[in-house]
């Protein structure tokens, strides 16, 4: 019996330590939480901004990699639990001590976006209007924590958007490089909407497991500079995800 289980824990050792089974640990499993245009399962294939934004940073790398879209809690508890390697999202306001923020990527400016003849020249001039938000978003103390200005919880920036237009809202926000594309799409007009309040901006952080190996984590280091390098120049400072978008349309 105990020679047997000898046979059997060095059998287990030695398919550990095949090539295939080390291909299979060698592959980062990327966590992207679900959200229009920046990642979403289409066709059944990932595809979106952040999506794009992954394939340029790994693209610089030798690495293998899976992506998973989740909404934005379970992102959380994956990364939590090592089920997850690396995730690309706003830096949280409680950090957790397993996961570790190796460099900041490409964001976006958080843009307000009023209802036609409606003008916002400052935050003050919420004050008593519904802004139409993300699913309980976090975008700027002085916004989230000014309790004057009402929130309505939103699962989309189309939904917002509808609501602006048919003034069930005073104003949406919208992330820069949403925008972007959001503009293009034919059921957008602009006569629904004032000129636009630029709130702040926010830079994607490049989140990786604490444990992750010290090398692989320079690796995206590296190539995230690399990214930056390249898209973010001109950009005063913000680098933003609408880079990627003017790449699509060349």
């Amino acid at each position: 019996m105990i020679q047997q289980l000898k046979t059997w824990f060095l059998l287990g050792c030695f398919l550990l330590g095949t090539p295939e089974a080390m291909a299979e640990r060698s592959t980062l499993r990327v966590a992207l939480f679900d959200l229009k245009p920046f990642a979403s399962i289409e066709q059944g294939r990932p595809t979106g901004l952040i999506v794009d934004l992954v394939k340029e940073i790994f693209s610089r790398t030798d690495l293998k990699y899976t992506i998973q879209i989740l909404p934005y809690p379970r992102l959380r508890e994956v990364m939590k639990r090592g089920h997850a390697d690396v995730a690309i999202h706003y830096a949280a306001n409680d950090p957790q001590k397993h996961i570790e923020i190796i460099g900041y990527t490409l964001g976006n400016q958080n843009i307000i976006l009023p209802r036609a003849g409606l003008r916002i020249e400052k935050l003050e001039d919420l004050h008593g209007k519904t802004v139409a938000i993300i699913d309980s978003a976090k975008y700027d103390k002085r916004f989230d924590q000014d309790p004057l200005i009402l929130k309505m919880n939103v699962l989309d920036y189309e939904t917002g958007y509808k609501l602006v237009k048919f003034k069930r809202a005073d104003a949406m926000i919208i992330s820069s490089g949403a925008y972007a594309l959001f503009v293009k799409q034919a059921d957008y007009d602009p006569k629904w909407l004032s000129k636009p309040f630029i709130l702040n901006y926010k830079a994607n952080a490049l989140h990786v497991r604490s444990d992750l190996d010290d090398t692989i984590k320079k690796k995206l280091k590296t190539a995230n500079k690399a990214v930056l390098a390249v898209y973010g120049k001109g950009q005063k400072g913000q680098p933003m995800l609408n880079a990627l978008v003017e790449k699509k349309r060349d």
